[in-house]
């Protein structure tokens, strides 16, 4: 009998080389959720969909919407890579079963809310100032800025690779193995070529108080105290990626255009920034 447990850590071993710390743990937690909902010993083979509702309302309970949408998913893909392995006849876990209240997304920074929260970090000498004044910038994700190096930056600072990563201090390949070449806007240009002309071509690039890369956690720290002391409603630094793309359509970038510069797809896009896309005023048809 090829259990559920035993299917989940076969699939985590094959892919070994890919799976970075972050999404290793994930898997520990959903084998924690299968614990719970009492399918980790289960016939791999026997599940059905109605075992996937089960684990469903069992996580329902505890987690956020979103969160079981994802851990679905990632069941998925490993029962998908189990049939193409033989392993398991079909997939039990269907994402459109997660049903709910979807939450409000969360709102981009206005331009008042980006300057205020980068003058303070500026002015208080936070030690994540350069770090998130390039972020809100270019709208990477924290891994990529973490992991950027000077090899990465053109001599003359106006393009930046984003291909590396680095996540609970691994690095390894961006997020869908995209490699991408972002050109800044000429004051990042020019702040950038300061900063390293400062404190000289020493690796990494935005490296945390003691030298090293940072962790999630540290800049998450930092990231809160501008909040605070401002008044401003916090929001994740990955929010700074949203507003980014707001403020890309806003100025009337394509959608095509924006994709490539974020490292993701069209269809990424339109799915996680539908509410960017367009919201057009609509046409009052009773007058």
């Amino acid at each position: 009998m090829l259990t559920d447990r035993a299917l989940i850590e076969r699939y985590c071993k094959s892919q070994k080389d890919r799976l970075d710390p972050g999404s290793l743990k994930k898997y520990r937690a959903i084998l924690a959720d299968l614990d719970r909902a009492g399918l980790a010993e289960t016939d791999s083979r026997q599940l059905t969909r109605d075992d996937g509702a089960k684990l469903i309302r069992s996580m329902g309970g505890r987690l956020a919407l979103i969160t079981v949408r994802h851990r679905i998913e990632s069941l998925s893909t490993v029962w998908r890579w189990g049939v193409e392995q033989g392993l398991v006849g079909s997939v039990p876990w269907v994402v459109k079963d997660v049903r709910g209240i979807a939450p409000q997304p969360p709102k981009p920074f206005s331009l008042e809310e980006i300057r205020l929260i980068a003058n303070w970090l500026d002015e208080n000498q936070s030690p994540a100032a350069g770090f998130f004044r390039f972020q809100i910038g270019t709208g990477c994700r924290t891994g990529e800025v973490i992991g950027l190096l000077w090899r990465h930056v053109s001599d003359d600072c106006r393009q930046v690779w984003i291909g590396e990563a680095v996540v609970q201090r691994t690095r390894k390949s961006v997020k869908n193995r995209k490699p991408r070449l972002i050109t800044l806007p000429p004051s990042l240009q020019k702040w950038l070529a300061e900063y390293r002309k400062a404190r000289g071509k020493i690796d990494p690039v935005f490296p945390d108080p003691q030298g090293r890369v940072w962790t999630a956690s540290q800049l998450n720290w930092y990231w809160r105290k501008p909040f605070t002391a401002l008044g401003i409603p916090y929001r994740r630094p990955y929010v700074t990626r949203k507003t980014l793309i707001s403020h890309l359509l806003q100025h009337g970038k394509s959608p095509v255009e924006i994709a490539n510069s974020m490292g993701h797809s069209v269809k990424t896009l339109f799915t996680y920034y539908a509410d960017l896309v367009g919201n057009p005023e609509l046409i009052d048809l009773l007058d």
